[in-house]
């Protein structure tokens, strides 16, 4: 540091005039990290000295307000708002001379700054001044990500009037929308909800915004996706299907848990009542009332809950007996760590004002980036595959006895969709099911591995109700062909056909057209 910078610091301008008079005061020299004089009166939040600095009427060279340190290109603009001394960024945006364009090393702009630390006034100057609401920092954050992190929205709000790209995305595929979903940011979801966010963009963890409403329970948000446009829960749309696979999924793996852990502390509120009671305290049938989107089928959103409580305990009792078969999803841990994001570097930032101490600060770069952390073997993560990250046969099995259960004579509540439909649901699960294991049995790699087996149900499943038995037999045969030799495919369609139960008519059992179709192909094919 030189003379000049110590004058500086201490705010004295009687020595800053006597060392000036010298002539020989470099006013733009910077320290080892280019820290400039001015650097420092930013950094304490000296007007007096900021203004004294870049006053025209000394004689001696103009003050470089735009100096950038060498470590992460700062201006002295940025230090101002990362030590949140407001009155002296203002400052510094009141001279004609400042460059708001000028960006850090991380790509971070004053106005993702501003942002970041939470100063309107400054954040409005910035924003007035045609700076670039989606310049991306090196991480793919816009200054709307920014403000979709924060508890207030009216960052958000202003943004969006500026016509900041609502649907932009990180270098992680998170849109404004996904990041307030993840931190549970109601507000900021139901505005962004509201100025007509994209809910049908998926994330690079091919995660949908609802599916982050469902893991936090966030009964609001969901109200909000769905009043806005209810296709989003449309199962018949592929969104739809999504979400409702996850809804599933989630709610099985957290009555799993439920029963797994009912002693721990966590549940001891809920001591004294039955589960079911305490399903409904957690609010999984209002999460299903809400996927489900039909008021009238209230009874169908019980039944559910019910049979997902029969399944979990089901498998719990198979686990206790030496002689059973455990369920395959009882040995996976259904704790969810799903997604803990590390917002420290994002949040209103307070540091010590002595230049003692956080000068030292400054050698540290701003990264924006939202970490997230979650473990991967644990929840169902792809748009279209509820057998990636959670047992395939374990779900299977749970919507084979929600079939079951919701076919059953003794269930005969006024149900909305027809029975046919359940019966072409449950051929493709048969289908899907033994298809799943045939490829196990002759496979060291498990066939969710192999197979997107959530997407081969469900496109079995639209190809039965829409009556395209061709497309059946193309979509099973070009996954077999991918996986097995051709004398690995005779096998499995010969047993297939050699077991179609009771000889039910090809339009009624498309397992056998299937196999039949399949083996003429594979037999017609080795003969070539």
């Amino acid at each position: 540091l030189t003379p000049f910078h110590l004058a500086v610091m201490k705010g004295d301008r009687d020595i800053c005039d006597a060392l000036l008079s010298s002539g020989k005061v470099d006013v733009n020299a910077g320290n080892k990290d280019n820290l400039t004089p001015l650097h420092f009166a930013a950094m304490e939040g000296n007007i007096d000295m900021i203004q004294y600095l870049l006053s025209e009427k000394k004689e001696v060279e103009e003050v470089n307000i735009n100096a950038v340190t060498s470590d992460n290109n700062w201006t002295p603009l940025y230090v101002a708002l990362y030590f949140k001394q407001e009155d002296a960024a203002l400052e510094f945006l009141k001279n004609s001379r400042i460059d708001i364009s000028i960006s850090s090393k991380e790509n971070v702009t004053p106005l993702q700054l501003s942002v970041a630390t939470g100063q309107m006034r400054a954040f409005d100057e910035i924003l007035n001044k045609d700076s670039n609401p989606d310049a991306k920092s090196k991480d793919g954050f816009t200054a709307l990500h920014l403000a979709a992190l924060r508890p207030e929205t009216n960052f958000t709000s202003k943004l969006l009037v500026k016509n900041a790209n609502i649907d932009a995305k990180t270098n992680d595929g998170s849109t404004p929308l996904h990041l307030a979903s993840k931190s549970d940011n109601t507000n900021q979801i139901i505005l962004l909800i509201n100025q007509g966010a994209n809910m049908k963009l998926y994330d690079n963890k091919e995660l949908l915004p609802f599916q982050y409403f469902i893991k936090n329970v966030n009964l609001d948000a969901m109200r909000a996706a769905v009043n806005k446009d209810p296709s989003i829960v449309d199962a018949t749309t592929d969104e739809g299907f999504v979400i409702a696979t996850h809804c599933y999924n989630y709610i099985f793996s957290k009555i799993y848990d439920y029963y797994d852990n009912k002693d721990s502390i966590q549940f001891q509120k809920y001591k004294d009542l039955a589960p079911l009671e305490v399903f409904n305290k957690m609010g999984y049938y209002e999460i299903l009332r809400i996927v489900t989107n039909d008021p009238s089928i209230d009874t169908l959103v019980n039944a559910t809950i019910e049979t997902v409580n029969e399944g979990v305990q089901m498998c719990f009792e198979r686990k206790k007996n030496p002689n059973e078969t455990p369920c395959n999803f009882t040995s996976i841990r259904m704790k969810r760590n799903f997604e803990s994001i590390e917002l420290t570097k994002l949040q209103p930032m307070h540091f010590s004002t002595k230049s003692g101490s956080t000068s030292k600060n400054l050698g540290s770069q701003i990264s924006f980036k939202a970490k997230q952390a979650y473990d991967q073997n644990s929840f169902p993560n792809a748009k279209n595959s509820f057998g990636q990250n959670i047992d395939t046969n374990g779900i299977l099995l749970l919507m084979d006895l929600f079939v079951r259960k919701f076919t059953n004579e003794n269930y005969k509540w006024n149900v909305k969709e027809p029975l046919s439909t359940l019966e072409s649901q449950a051929e493709a699960l048969k289908i899907t099911e033994k298809f799943s294991e045939f490829v196990d049995s002759v496979s060291d790699v498990p066939a969710e591995e192999l197979v997107d087996l959530a997407k081969l149900h469900s496109d079995i499943y639209k190809s039965i109700e829409g009556g395209n038995s061709n497309i059946i037999l193309n979509i099973l045969c070009e996954q077999m062909k991918s996986i097995l030799n051709p004398e690995q495919m005779e096998a499995f369609f010969s047993d297939l056909v050699t077991n179609d139960p009771g000889g039910a008519s090809e339009k009624q059992n498309p397992l056998n057209t299937v196999a039949q179709h399949c083996l003429s192909e594979t037999k017609k094919g080795n003969t070539n």
